[in-house]
């Protein structure tokens, strides 16, 4: 989430699930970036700020993918989606009620900005804008 390149958001999203086109962190522009990381030395990067920055600087929007309809925990977060068509059909087992998505410290109204989304309904539902 970028303001083009001006700030940094502090928000980054957990690695522990993710999916990626290997081709992706296999270019040379990422490839350049991490050794110029390397080079630095001196600071342990996770891969969740690397992999972060390095969306931000290098994918596009279309790039980029929230699941909503996957619940997924990394305790104490949660995600669950709130659309109840999509949690049954999801035949989820977590409480959409617990889902952390627009509480204190969570990015998800920066993600909703910066994709283009309206914010969450009286419903908590996330809905694209036509």
């Amino acid at each position: 989430m970028s303001d083009g390149g001006e700030t940094y958001s502090r928000c980054y999203s957990w690695s522990n699930f993710e999916i990626a086109d290997l081709a992706f962190w296999r270019a040379p522009a990422y490839t350049d970036f991490f050794a110029y990381l390397d080079s630095k030395g001196g600071h342990r990067w996770g891969d969740a700020s690397v992999h972060l920055i390095a969306t931000g600087l290098f994918a596009s929007k279309d790039q980029i993918q929230f699941f909503e309809e996957i619940g997924y925990e990394h305790n104490p977060y949660t995600h669950c989606p709130k659309d109840p068509g999509m949690w049954e059909r999801g035949r989820c087992g977590c409480d959409p009620q617990r889902s952390f998505d627009y509480n204190g410290y969570s990015c998800m109204r920066q993600w909703d900005k910066f994709m283009g989304l309206w914010g969450p309904e009286k419903t908590g539902i996330v809905r694209r804008r036509n």
